[in-house]
């Protein structure tokens, strides 16, 4: 099963089954898609907590490919307007749920997440770890918008440099 590789905030990784070819040797045949990038983790616990997500996302869509079970198709137009609508609001507005193409509060679409992959972390003895440190960085919001409040309250980038300077190094 192919691995997961994380440098520097980069993560390159199986993608969802879409393209797993099973049919001649039960192994993958062909990913030609990479988790590019973790956005923005200054801290430890949520680089942590995305590699769980991805890591746990990759096992649970290759078992379900392997296992022949059917990939829903999502328009190409609706994962554009998906990705535009996380780079621009992250999880302090809505996400496009991929499911139903609809706008949905952040906080939805990542429970949705979570109960997909609820039961590869529960199965690996990663759930608790990685549940709490989601429910912790939707509480406390994430490293992109801890910026944006440094740059509002101080109006200064090289005052988020520092500020981020002092994250990364805790």
């Amino acid at each position: 099963m192919p691995g997961i590789r994380i440098l520097l905030g980069e993560v390159t990784s199986v993608p969802p089954s879409r393209n797993c070819d099973t049919r001649n040797t039960g192994q993958p045949k062909r990913f030609d898609k990479s988790f590019r990038r973790v956005n923005c983790c200054p801290q430890e616990y949520e680089a942590v907590m995305a590699a769980g997500l991805i890591r746990s996302l990759v096992r649970t869509c290759h078992t379900q490919a392997v296992a022949g079970q059917p990939v829903p198709q999502v328009r190409p137009e609706v994962v554009r307007s998906a990705r535009w609508r996380a780079s621009r609001d992250g999880l302090d507005g809505e996400l496009v749920d991929l499911g139903s193409g609809v706008a949905r509060p952040a906080d939805e679409v990542v429970q949705s997440l979570l109960d997909f992959v609820r039961p590869d972390l529960a199965d690996s003895g990663e759930w608790d770890e990685v549940s709490a440190l989601v429910a912790q960085t939707l509480g406390r919001g994430t490293g992109a918008r801890r910026q944006r409040q440094v740059l509002e309250r101080t109006g200064s980038l090289p005052q988020v440099v520092e500020w981020l300077a002092g994250q990364t190094a805790t």
